[in-house]
């Protein structure tokens, strides 16, 4: 159980930091709708990838802070929620090592970059 302690707290941690940091940003006037330069031209379908991927994002980390929440609480369907979470947080952690980045870096740098992922996906796959 110590573990589910741990786990929760670094969920909540992990999830309630870039929850906040969205927050910030909406109160500063972003907007989940992207904003295009005057005299840019963009179709409809890559406005609407846009619009889908920002609401993903922000979703995963609304969830992860409740699911951190919930491993601290002691809910029964958290052990679930983190088992599927961390599957997520491993397939998000592939997915962009490999992938180009700005600015360039090495597969070694993304994969330290990104090791915090990797770690709290992998870890919650075991707990």
């Amino acid at each position: 159980m110590r573990h589910f302690k741990i786990l929760g707290c670094l969920w909540l941690l992990f999830g309630g930091f870039w929850s906040l940091l969205v927050a910030w940003a909406f109160l500063m006037g972003a907007s989940i709708t992207p904003q295009q330069p005057h005299g840019v031209i963009v179709s409809s379908r890559a406005w609407w990838e846009e619009v889908i991927g920002n609401s993903v994002e922000c979703s995963f980390f609304l969830g992860s802070a409740i699911l951190g929440v919930g491993l601290l609480r002691r809910w029964r369907w958290a052990h679930i929620a983190a088992s599927a979470l961390g599957a997520f947080a491993l397939a998000v952690y592939a997915y962009l090592v490999p992938a180009p980045s700005f600015p360039p870096a090495t597969l070694a740098q993304s994969m330290l970059h990104l090791s915090p992922l990797a770690v709290l996906g992998i870890y919650s796959l075991l707990a």
